[in-house]
């Protein structure tokens, strides 16, 4: 389950520098709220660091094959998303669950681990979105064909509850796409090609052509189950992802 909030929160003073909380299955995009349950001991001394400092955190995607490496160093792909902690709640076994809201893109310049580290950190460079049209205008073409052909996809998906038309229509088009995204039941490889491409244009295009080649297949996979994590449902706020 997801929520949003203002796209327009920066990342202040930032120095460069992020935990990494690489998982199998989940993907992160920019203005989504997501929930997570944090009980590993290396993911918990994150938080906690996160916590008392600047409660950012990086989700990254393990690449195919990490499971003979979990505990160690596999492979993650190198665009991530930075998110802020924005709500803390320790549960009764001492496990802790958050909110972490979904701020900007980036992309892995190196690791910086040390042998102290209980996890991983990375130096990493932030990344805008790259639009050929920055005028709402010539937005508008993209904007009405994604809105469409995802509002016959999913008619009561969520966005349209949570954002009247007039508020879709003022949505930055990479925002849109990234949302429409997160609730889509693609693949993590899928979703991960669309958090790398920066290229709004191209973004939308790769969503409309999924959009295209699965509309009439006549999937009765839901929205909220395809590529979800296990616990994941239509409450607010969510319940949790596992790490």
């Amino acid at each position: 389950m997801s929520s949003w909030i203002n796209p327009n929160l920066q990342i202040d003073d930032f120095n460069g520098m992020v935990r990494l909380f690489p998982l199998p299955n989940f993907v992160m995009f920019p203005g989504v709220v997501k929930g997570l349950h944090i009980f590993e001991p290396r993911y918990c001394a994150m938080l906690q660091e996160s916590l008392s400092t600047d409660h950012l955190i990086a989700m990254a995607l393990l690449q195919p094959g990490w499971e003979a490496e979990y505990y160690q160093h596999p492979s993650i792909y190198g665009v991530i998303c930075i998110g802020r902690v924005v709500h803390h709640a320790v549960t009764s076994a001492g496990r802790h669950n958050i909110l972490l809201s979904g701020l900007k893109r980036a992309r892995i310049v190196r690791e910086t681990n040390s042998s102290v580290d209980q996890f991983r950190r990375a130096e990493v460079v932030l990344l805008e979105d790259d639009s050929d049209a920055h005028d709402l205008k010539e937005q508008m073409p993209f904007r009405d064909r994604l809105v469409a052909s995802f509002r016959r996809f999913s008619p009561a998906a969520k966005i349209f509850s949570m954002f009247p038309n007039s508020g879709i229509q003022n949505l930055p088009l990479g925002l849109l796409a990234d949302l429409i995204a997160d609730e889509l039941p693609m693949n993590v490889e899928e979703k991960q090609a669309i958090l790398t491409e920066l290229n709004v244009h191209h973004r939308c295009e790769q969503l409309l052509k999924f959009l295209g080649d699965h509309r009439f297949k006549g999937q009765e996979t839901s929205l909220d189950d395809a590529g979800a994590c296990p616990d994941d449902d239509d409450s607010y706020p969510p319940n949790f992802s596992w790490n």
